[in-house]
């Protein structure tokens, strides 16, 4: 009801002259009010106190360049004051609202880890994970003995991070080929070898074997290599 306001201080007022201004301080202020009648016969002071509670913190750390099929723990710094924490988007994580989540990306992928701390204060930051494809992710074994017993049966790859598996190929020393699978996945056993060809079981030997695989960033490269039959 006053002609004239005068707010003090005016930092961080929309406009210290009226009766209802915005307030957006940086810090905790107390904000002191005089209304001015008309001519200024009489005057009437008031205030008020503006809490303004600290922003946690959170820094994702540096962007992480990794082999595929690798798991990746990520481990954001945050202030100690963080009680909730949100990763964005899900994909390829253990869980979204841990503060140390594992992904096991299969491509390339940039998360949000957002915070927050008692007072609903907020912060976030960014993590990109970039992934390189290797022949590194794939094992052969050398050996493998074909006897029935259930232990090494099948000559098959193993390994992670392989978006698909274009073909193996089997031949033997004078380059015949024994057997072919195409398009089938990484650790396949059903898609293996068994060692006969022709529906006959081969004898021990060295046999050479090709494949071509795609990882899981879609780039491809090729393998090639001995594994020795044993009966």
């Amino acid at each position: 009801g006053a002609e004239t306001y005068q707010w003090n201080p005016a930092d961080g007022l929309n406009d210290n002259n009226i009766a209802s201004p915005v307030a957006q301080p940086l810090a905790t202020t107390n904000y002191q009010v005089v209304g001015y009648s008309e001519n200024a016969c009489f005057t009437d002071t008031a205030s008020v106190n503006i809490t303004v509670n600290a922003l946690p913190t959170v820094d994702a750390g540096p962007d992480i360049t990794a082999t595929v099929g690798s798991a990746i723990p990520l481990r954001p710094a945050v202030s100690t004051d963080v009680t909730i924490w949100k990763w964005m988007p899900d994909n390829y994580l253990n869980c979204t609202d841990c503060a140390n989540p594992i992904s096991n990306p299969r491509s390339n992928i940039a998360y949000i880890i957002a915070v927050k701390n008692n007072n609903e204060c907020a912060a976030s930051d960014t993590l990109a994970i970039k992934l390189i494809c290797s022949t590194g992710v794939v094992f052969f074994p050398n050996t493998f003995t074909p006897n029935g017993d259930n232990l090494d049966d099948i000559f098959y790859p193993r390994g992670k991070g392989i978006r698909i598996i274009k073909y193996l190929r089997i031949y033997n020393r004078w380059g015949e080929l024994l057997f072919e699978k195409t398009n089938f996945n990484i650790d396949d056993k059903n898609s293996g070898w068994n060692g006969t060809y022709k529906g006959q079981q081969l004898s021990t030997g060295v046999f050479v074997y090709v494949t071509e695989m795609i990882c899981d960033t879609g780039e491809s490269f090729q393998l090639k290599g001995t594994v020795m039959l044993v009966k």
